[in-house]
């Protein structure tokens, strides 16, 4: 509002007063300043934004770090700042608000290796991130933060987009850039009157009731009559996988009929995988426990015929990679799986 100011002067012959007009306007709101991060890195930039338009940003000290029109603030330099954010009115009164923002040192260039690869099924691949003194590491997958991922290298066998944020307790970084895809599966189909065939792979090994087929090395063979048949196959990548078990019924020749199972029961879990000494086998107890266990060279060779021991000595195997088939009490496969024994 508007009020008069009164100065007043007396002696002995009396006063006189003069007086002003003086107005009163209100101040215009500053708004709040939002920050995602209060800190950043030399050499990099966070973004500032206001509830209130129409305001001019700036900074304390631009020798530690800038800011534009837009509210894009810049590390110079290692230090403190303070980032205002100045709003005036028609009247001419001006509010401010403010941001303090430390600026860390620069965070070294970094990036993930491998960029990208494919996980042989049963397999492991590392991650790793250049590793610096002084830095902290957070690992996630598809976004997500991985719990207790903090280290330099990162183990896994989950494909997906994997990324890793770098921190040295002041300011952080987000480093992308590897993406780990599975290697494809097998899938057999029938294709009448009597042949089987499955996806193109750089090698092949059919069995037969968990026996190799002699000269079965090819996309497609010609069924032999009725009977469990699966494909071991590789990639050019060297991975290696099982296809689920596909059933012929009757006879060889026109009319047989193909089921495919998927009898691989992923809740029979064998480990560990590479294995040097002993093999366990676990059976959840919806399975009988009355199973048979088979260990297959890649060849199709038996390297250890049926047992039911379900803790397998592997120690004089010699190192490469194995096929372990699982049989139920009625002699049917349901488990396929390979594993790599090592020293």
């Amino acid at each position: 509002g508007s009020t008069y100011i009164y100065y007043t002067v007396s002696n002995a012959c009396g006063s006189v007063r003069d007086s002003a007009l003086v107005t009163v306007h209100g101040l215009p709101s500053a708004g709040t300043i939002t920050a995602l991060f209060t800190s950043v890195c030399a050499g990099s930039e966070v973004n500032l934004t206001e509830s209130v338009t129409g305001g001019t940003w700036s900074t304390a000290d631009a020798s530690i770090a800038t800011v534009t029109a837009t509210g894009v603030v810049t590390g110079i330099t290692v230090g403190t700042t303070t980032i205002n954010y100045s709003v005036t009115n028609t009247s001419g009164c001006t509010a401010s608000a403010s941001e303090t923002i430390t600026v860390g040192p620069a965070l070294p260039t970094a990036t993930i290796t491998p960029n990208s690869a494919t996980i042989c099924h049963g397999h492991a691949v590392t991650l790793s991130v250049t590793a610096t003194a002084g830095v902290t590491y957070q690992w996630l997958r598809n976004g997500t933060v991985i719990t207790g991922a903090t280290g330099d290298t990162y183990t896994t066998t989950g494909t997906g987009n994997y990324s890793v944020i770098i921190s040295n307790g002041i300011c952080s970084q987000t480093v992308t850039g590897a993406t780990l895809s599975a290697a494809p599966t097998p899938i057999i189909t029938f294709i009448a009157p009597n042949e089987l065939e499955t996806g193109s792979f750089a090698t092949y090994q059919w069995f037969k009731n968990g026996v190799a087929i002699s000269g079965g090395n090819s996309r497609i063979i010609t069924e032999s009559g009725a009977g469990h048949y699966l494909v071991v196959v590789s990639d050019a990548t060297g991975c290696t996988d099982t296809s689920a078990i596909y059933t012929v019924t009757g006879g060889t020749g026109t009319g047989n009929v193909g089921v495919s199972t998927t009898n691989n029961d992923d809740n029979i879990i064998i480990y560990p995988n590479p294995a040097s000494s002993e093999l366990h086998v676990e059976v959840p107890q919806s399975i009988t426990t009355a199973i048979s266990i088979r260990i297959l060279s890649m060849d199709g060779r038996v390297v250890i015929g049926d047992t039911e021991n379900k803790d397998i000595n592997v120690s004089h195997l010699a190192n490469g990679v194995y096929l372990v088939q699982v049989y139920d009490t009625t002699g049917l496969l349901i488990k396929t799986a390979k594993f790599t024994k090592t020293e």
